[in-house]
Formats: structure tokens, C-alpha cells, sequence
């Protein structure tokens, strides 16, 4: 038996987002040279992207004190889409976290470098620090605390499985059972 499901516009769109997004961190880390850890940071950022209404499902069961300018839709958004898409948020923030040097830290090093051979005309040197900066540190504080809200959402929603690796114990559990009917 198929199912059909009906595929809005809405629908399509945040498909669409979704494969960019994916492509595009390496791609932007490649065409600003920056590193890919940053580009991460910078793509969290981008919380404007077009919504479905699954990401935009509030989290009664659960609610925390955020950072200053930090709303609790746009993390617990962040957090329903890398769910949908099967991404565990808190292996990304521990990947970043165990870095020798914060990607923030290490585009602020690339920038000094660069302002030895390049003139900016549009902003100063310590303006552009400065928006590397808050970038970097927005986009680490909408991962962190997406983490948290996911971690809650799985145990809540899914039995604290991530719905990617489901099918994989299912299979595994189904193996077990074959051999013990055996």
C-alpha cells in the first residue's frame, strides 16, 4: 500500500533550503575563506529561513531561560529541522567545543592576516572583527541551546531515538529476533 502525501509550496521551498544548506556550508567556507566549522556557525544564523509549519511546533513540555536577543523559536525551530533532516545537534556543539581554537577565533586570526595585504573600504578592521565575532558567538549560543531543546524533544516525541537511526535498531532488533526463533 502507498501513501500519498500532499507537497505544498511550503513544503518544496524548505526542501529546497535544506539541500542548499547542506551543500552550502562548504561552499560558503570556500568562497570566504573560512573554515567549515565556521561557516556552521554562520549558516545557524541564518534562522530567517523559510519555516514548515513541523519546525514551528512549540515545546510546551519544556522551556528554559535563553541568552539576551535569543528566541525560543528560533531554537526549538533549529532544533525540529536537524531532527527532520537526522543531524544530533550536541555532537556538532561538542565537535566545536573540542576544537584547539574556536572557529570564531580562528577567522579573527585569518581577518588580521588578510588586513596585512588588503584595504577594506566599508568597515574598519576592528568593525569587522567585531561582526565576526557576534556572529560566531549567535550561532554557537542557537546551536547550544537547539542541543538542549532537541535532546528534550527526542526523550518527549521519539523515545529518545533519533528518528535517522531508528530504522538501523529496528533491523538490528528484527535480526535478533529471526535468530532466537532459530
Amino acid at each position: 500500500m502507498f501513501h500519498t502525501k500532499t507537497v505544498t509550496r511550503t513544503d518544496r521551498v524548505a526542501n529546497k533550503y535544506k539541500i542548499i544548506i547542506m551543500r552550502f556550508s562548504k561552499d560558503l567556507a570556500k568562497a570566504y575563506g573560512i573554515t567549515e566549522d565556521y561557516a556552521i556557525l554562520v549558516i545557524a544564523t541564518w534562522h530567517l529561513q523559510t519555516p514548515t509549519e513541523d519546525d514551528l511546533q512549540r515545546v510546551p513540555y519544556y522551556s528554559h531561560r535563553l541568552p539576551k536577543g535569543l528566541s525560543e523559536i528560533t531554537v526549538t525551530s533549529q532544533a525540529r529541522r536537524a531532527i527532520k533532516e537526522g543531524e544530533d545537534l550536541q555532537e556538532i556543539v561538542d565537535r566545536i567545543s573540542n576544537l584547539d581554537i574556536f572557529p570564531t577565533e580562528q577567522e579573527i586570526l585569518n581577518i588580521n592576516e588578510m588586513l596585512k595585504t588588503h584595504d577594506i573600504k566599508h568597515q574598519t578592521p576592528k568593525e569587522l572583527r567585531k561582526a565576526f565575532q557576534e556572529r560566531g558567538k549567535l550561532g554557537f549560543q542557537i546551536l547550544k541551546h537547539a542541543a538542549i531543546y532537541q535532546k528534550k524533544i527526542l526523550e518527549h516525541e521519539y523515545g529518545g531515538i533519533l528518528p535517522r537511526k531508528l530504522p538501523e535498531i529496528i533491523q538490528q532488533i528484527n535480526l535478533v529476533n529471526q535468530k532466537a526463533e532459530k
